[in-house]
């Protein structure tokens, strides 16, 4: 999926990633996406590289995704800003199918680029509907090796992607917690000394009765920042975006403030990138409840930067967000029926 991610991307291409190939490719722009160098095949030619994600500080870049035909999560990563990248190393396995359809196995991983220290998160199992295990593995020698994987909960939904951020020892992990099967509440796991310990999980910034998923996080020197997706009412009718904040390394976190509200045309709001630039840009889609109508717009600030082409039917690029909104409509539909 492309995001937001500073000057560098990734992509995978393929006809939608059900029928055929999704080879994942890199590219990289040195002056402020004015150009972007020639392509860099990350994957065999016939993968399926699922929900790719994107990190980097410094010379190093790191790449993870999952392959859905072998249902193995990998990690590329670069030492030298991303002109080479060092082989693929398996993460993990997973059984989550976390999403509507028939997609194969993806196990929604994230990566984030501490102070020497990469961080990567992926659902190693996972039924829709039901709780899934997020796991998170760490490398100290720029992805050449990995250190074995941890449980940081057994309780997440399995079709909401956790985000990772760091900057120096610090890393904050955000996700959805399931609660049952209509409400999910976000829940933080933070290390202060590069992932060696884990502080335990905490809520907080979640409303008690709305839904909240699809966090999407960023850091820039000492603030860290989580958009997410909260339904607007018990019957989650349309979801909205909104924003928190912490100052002390994702310790407290203020009162979650409306960034964008959904209305009748579209009633579904679902953040996918997040980034700072000369302002706090966040990447998002919207939807109506019927799946006719997609628009990808960018907030920076208060005002609206970019608009994407409407379309008539569901796109491909941004695999990861397929899950997210069939999942929302399911437990919509599902919350709909239980009034």
């Amino acid at each position: 999926m492309p995001g937001l991610s500073g000057h560098r991307d990734a992509w995978a291409e393929g006809s939608d990633c059900t029928s055929g190939p999704c080879p994942l490719y890199y590219a990289r722009s040195i002056d402020g996406g004015a150009s972007f160098s020639a392509a860099t095949l990350l994957t065999g030619v016939s993968d399926f590289a699922m929900r790719r994600q994107i990190a980097r500080s410094g010379q190093v870049v790191a790449v993870v995704w999952t392959d859905a035909a072998s249902a193995q999560v990998f990690a590329r990563v670069s030492s030298d800003g991303g002109s080479t990248f060092g082989t693929a190393k398996v993460l993990g396995k997973t059984t989550n199918t976390g999403r509507s359809g028939n997609l194969g196995s993806d196990g929604f991983a994230s990566v984030a680029v501490g102070q020497g220290v990469i961080y990567a998160t992926y659902h190693s199992k996972g039924q829709p509907g039901k709780a899934a295990t997020l796991k998170l593995r760490r490398s100290t020698n720029n992805g050449a090796s990995w250190l074995s994987a941890i449980t940081v909960s057994k309780a997440t939904d399995g079709v909401d992607p956790a985000t990772l951020s760091a900057s120096g020892k610090n890393a904050v992990i955000v996700y959805a917690h399931r609660l049952n099967a209509s409400l999910d509440a976000l829940a933080v796991r933070r290390t202060t000394n590069k992932g060696a310990s884990w502080k335990a999980e905490q809520r907080g910034f979640s409303a008690s009765n709305l839904s909240s998923s699809n966090p999407v996080s960023t850091v820039n020197g000492t603030k860290w920042s989580v958009a997410f997706a909260r339904c607007s009412s018990a019957e989650c009718d349309m979801v909205d975006i909104y924003l928190t904040q912490s100052t002390n390394a994702g310790k407290t976190w203020s009162t979650p403030s409306l960034v964008q509200s959904a209305d009748a045309t579209h009633s579904l709001l679902v953040p996918y990138g997040i980034a700072y630039s000369s302002k706090l840009a966040i990447m998002y889609w919207k939807s109506d409840w019927a799946f006719s109508d997609y628009d990808c717009w960018v907030v920076a600030g208060s005002g609206r930067l970019l608009q994407g082409n409407a379309t008539s039917r569901r796109p491909y690029r941004p695999a990861a967000l397929v899950g997210p909104v069939d999942e929302l409509a399911a437990r919509r539909l599902n919350k709909t029926k239980q009034m």
